[in-house]
């Protein structure tokens, strides 16, 4: 096999976040470094749709591609891994590379809100038995789990409980700094987007890869995190927090901060849009 080629290029490279690149090339020759909560389910229904062949995707209204369901799982959407490697491999250097970042705090405050409180009324299982019971172990004693098991819906993991599991270490892809999936300092991306211009990044990227079809293109596109709730959200809940929660989620994601320039303070006038870090 090739792995021992492979090994090489990989090296740099944690194994673990291989699974986050995804490679597409019947046409458009890409790789796709997906952060969860950062628009990942809209460009994997993209990269559905652009999997398709021109008559079907001629037919895909704006509704046939929202509708795509399970999209992390879909055969159409091959991770790295799966297939050869590295995005370092020779083969690759070619291919078109682009990755979109978001602040750390709404996306760490959009990642309780999704995993750990209520959809529709149920509780996310997988999430409670792997995140949220541990965190009910650690911030509430013993007993804390029987009670929780008996009214699971009235006893979610707070916030403040979230950021005491995460200063605790238990941490989830869905909020774990993001250049530790994507390696921005060791791939050498063609494009670094950014959620909060999501549409803007999308339509270049769809553009540079010579993407014509109207229905994928971003204007149609409403993401959840383009309203300003999860914004305002992330304001509150910050600003209820103590200053030394604050700060050491700040160094939690310290390099995230600085790689993307984004401000730490919720209460800035430029939160949460990423800056451009100043050359020195």
């Amino acid at each position: 096999g090739s792995s021992g080629i492979n090994a090489e290029y990989g090296a740099n490279i944690q194994h673990a976040a291989l699974s986050y690149f995804t490679k597409f090339d019947s046409h458009y020759k890409f790789l796709y470094c997906s952060i969860p909560k950062v628009a990942s389910t809209n460009w994997k229904r993209t990269i559905i749709v652009l999997s398709m062949d021109k008559k079907t995707r001629a037919k895909m209204t704006r509704k046939d591609v929202n509708a795509l369901r399970n999209v992390h799982n879909d055969p159409r959407v091959r991770a790295l891994t799966k297939v050869d490697g590295s995005p370092l491999y020779p083969p690759y250097m070619n291919y078109y590379k682009f990755v979109l970042f978001r602040h750390p705090f709404t996306r760490m405050v959009s990642a309780w809100r999704n995993k750990l409180l209520t959809v529709d009324g149920k509780i996310n299982k997988y999430f409670y038995k792997n995140y949220g019971i541990p965190i009910i172990r650690l911030t509430r004693g013993k007993g804390a789990e029987a009670a929780f098991l008996r009214n699971q819906t009235g006893n979610l993991v707070t916030f403040t409980e979230f950021v005491e599991g995460v200063k605790n270490g238990i941490i989830d892809r869905h909020w774990m700094p993001q250049s530790e999936i994507c390696q921005p300092c060791t791939v050498n991306y063609n494009h670094v987007g950014f959620f909060e211009y999501l549409n803007d990044d999308t339509n270049h990227i769809l553009d540079e890869l010579g993407v014509l079809d109207d229905v994928i293109k971003a204007d149609k596109v409403s993401p959840a995190g383009q309203t300003k709730s999860t914004t305002v959200i992330t304001q509150e809940l910050f600003n209820s927090l103590p200053q030394s929660d604050r700060d050491a989620l700040y160094n939690f994601y310290k390099r995230d901060f600085v790689l993307f320039g984004y401000d730490p303070d919720v209460n800035s006038s430029s939160f949460p849009y990423p800056g451009i870090p100043e050359i020195t």
